[in-house]
C-alpha cells in the first residue's frame, strides 16, 4: 500500500466514526452500510482493526432509523439520570464548576484554526464533541492524501495529526468507548465503538512512525 492511500483509508475511517457518532440519519447510515468495497479497495484488510470497523459499518447499514435515534438519546443526550456517555471531551477532562469547559473548548478551536481548518457552523459550536473530533483527522488525513498525490513534504501535516491525537483523541475517546460499549444500548453504537477503540490502538503506533518518516526526508 502507498503513503497516499494509507492516508486516504485512515481519511475514511475517521470520516465513518465521525459520521457514525453524529445524530442519526437514513443518509448515514445509508453511506456507511456502502463503504465496504472501498475499504477493500483500499487493502483496510490488510490491518488489525480491519474486521472492527468493517462490523460497524455493517451494523450502521442494517440498522433502524428509528431504533438508532432512541439509542442516541439515551446514550449521548441529558435524561433523569444526566448523560449515560457524555460525547464531550470536556465532560471527560474539565470541571464545569470551575470555568474550564470553555477554556478546553476555545483551545480546540485555536488548534483547529492553526491547523488552517474550518469548522463549519453547526460543528463550531460542538467543537470539543467525539463526531468533530474525529472530523479534524479526517481533514488533516485528507489534507495529507493531497500533499502525497502532489509529492510534497507531508511533515507539518503529520506533526498536527500526532499533536492532536495525544492532546485530545487519545486522552478521553478510549475511555468514552469502553462507556458505550458497556451500556449495549444498540449493537450498531457497540460496534462503532468498539471500532473506534481498535483504530486508535493502530494509530498510536503509527502515527508516531509517518512523523518519523517525513523527518528523515527532510
Amino acid at each position: 500500500m502507498t503513503l497516499e492511500s494509507l492516508s486516504r483509508l485512515r481519511q475514511g475511517v475517521y470520516r465513518l466514526c465521525g459520521a457514525g457518532f453524529r445524530y442519526p440519519t437514513a443518509e448515514m447510515l445509508s453511506a456507511a452500510g456502502s463503504a465496504l468495497p472501498i475499504f477493500d479497495e483500499l487493502k483496510m484488510f490488510d490491518y488489525a482493526f480491519a474486521p472492527d470497523v468493517a462490523q460497524a459499518a455493517a451494523a450502521l447499514g442494517e440498522a433502524e432509523l428509528d431504533g438508532m435515534e432512541v439509542a442516541y438519546v439515551s446514550l449521548f443526550e441529558a435524561g433523569v439520570g444526566g448523560v449515560a456517555c457524555s460525547p464531550h471531551e470536556s465532560a471527560h477532562r474539565s470541571d464545569a464548576r470551575t470555568g474550564e469547559v470553555p477554556v478546553l473548548q476555545a483551545e480546540l478551536k485555536r488548534t483547529v484554526l492553526r491547523y488552517g481548518l474550518r469548522l463549519d457552523d453547526s460543528s463550531e459550536d460542538t467543537v470539543d464533541h467525539v463526531a468533530t473530533e474525529l472530523h479534524v483527522m479526517a481533514m488533516l488525513c485528507h489534507r495529507q492524501t493531497q500533499l502525497h498525490a502532489a509529492s510534497a513534504p507531508v511533515g507539518r501535516v503529520v506533526s498536527s495529526e500526532l499533536e492532536f491525537l495525544n492532546s485530545h483523541l487519545l486522552q478521553w475517546v478510549p475511555g468514552f468507548a469502553r462507556l458505550v460499549q458497556a451500556k449495549q444500548r444498540h449493537p450498531a453504537y457497540t460496534a462503532l465503538a468498539e471500532a473506534v477503540s481498535a483504530f486508535l490502538v493502530h494509530e498510536r503506533q503509527l502515527v508516531p512512525l509517518l512523523v518519523g518518516e517525513a523527518e528523515a526526508l527532510s
